[in-house]
């Protein structure tokens, strides 16, 4: 091929992979993100929206559907529906649904019943519950709460197409290369790294719109209050001096153990030093040394026998 940039030679054919590739996806990054910030405002507070959406829907919208169809699994044990989990697979007990079955509930009970010998692991029901996951992210489209539409197909689709373009450029050249008998293995392993960045890609797309992430933390700040105020009334009387602080680190542990995806203790020590979480104390993270962040101390004293702070 006589055109650019397949008569460089080389090296410097290499040199504009690079550059060329580095640019895709920028550019692809810049569709993903300037499609986000061009999502329509909701009409209404993020505490109305949160109103309407149900149980499952949440899970969905903070988890996706590993985390709503935990939900809904934990739900149909407790129920009775279904039976603890034995050797890791669960099977559903010989009782009659009720009527006022959640749709979900009831996809997931069907599923479980379905399965291989009328049992079913976690890690299969995961992979299989997708198709009754749609139900709820169709409701979450409906709300601006989760990408759809215009957004997955030019925000992702348009931005992995301008991803891969330097894959084909790399094909195109590998194939002249080979019909000159010339080496093509720093170039393959290159195009290698790309595909793997394509994948990054589509893998991190966002799980929610900018609407879904304000949702979201106002469901979570709505339930750290009434936590909190739970905990206050709990047997009647005034709980211990530093139940809040109790809870809100069993809260940055359990943050940092999802963040993680791990429970060793290097993974969710790097977690807690990197991600700030929303407790009954307030966004908290922690420093090197194990401090945390984003709160203060203050003294007490006790005065018949009541905490006083010390202003």
């Amino acid at each position: 091929m006589d055109y650019f940039p397949f008569t460089l030679k080389g090296p410097e054919f290499l040199g504009f992979f690079l550059v060329f590739s580095l640019a895709c996806f920028g550019i692809a990054f810049a569709l993903r993100a300037g499609f986000r910030w061009m999502e329509a405002e909701p009409m209404e507070s993020p505490s109305s929206i949160g109103a309407r959406l149900d149980a499952y829907e949440v899970a969905y919208l903070a988890g996706g559907s590993d985390a709503a169809l935990d939900a809904a699994v934990t739900k149909l044990v407790a129920e009775g529906l279904v039976r603890p989990p034995r050797a890791g697979y669960f099977r559903a007990a010989d009782v009659k649904a009720p009527a006022g079955l959640h749709p979900f509930e009831r996809a997931v009970l069907r599923l479980i019943r379905g399965g291989a010998r009328g049992h079913l692991g976690l890690k299969t029901m995961r992979r299989q519950a997708r198709g009754a996951t749609r139900m709820l992210h169709a409701d979450l489209t409906r709300e601006t709460l989760v990408p759809g539409g215009l957004q997955l197909i030019f925000g992702l689709g348009l931005g992995t197409l301008i991803a891969a373009a330097p894959v084909l450029l790399a094909i195109v050249r590998m194939v002249q290369a080979a019909g000159r008998k010339k080496p093509v293995g720093f170039l393959g392993g290159l195009t290698f790294l790309v595909v793997i960045g394509i994948i990054a890609l589509v893998v991190s797309r966002p799980r929610r719109t900018r609407a879904g992430d304000e949702v979201l933390k106002d469901l979570v700040r709505a339930g750290l209050q009434a936590i909190t105020i739970s905990l206050d009334s709990l047997a009647g009387e005034e709980p211990g001096a530093f139940y809040k602080e109790a809870y809100s680190a069993a809260l940055a542990l359990l943050n940092a153990i999802e963040k993680a995806g791990s429970t060793k203790y290097e993974d969710v020590e790097k977690a807690l030093r990197e991600d700030w979480v929303e407790t009954p104390v307030g966004k908290i993270s922690f420093d090197g040394r194990g401090d945390a962040k984003g709160v203060g101390f203050s003294m007490y004293q006790v005065q018949n026998g009541v905490y006083v702070e010390m202003k």
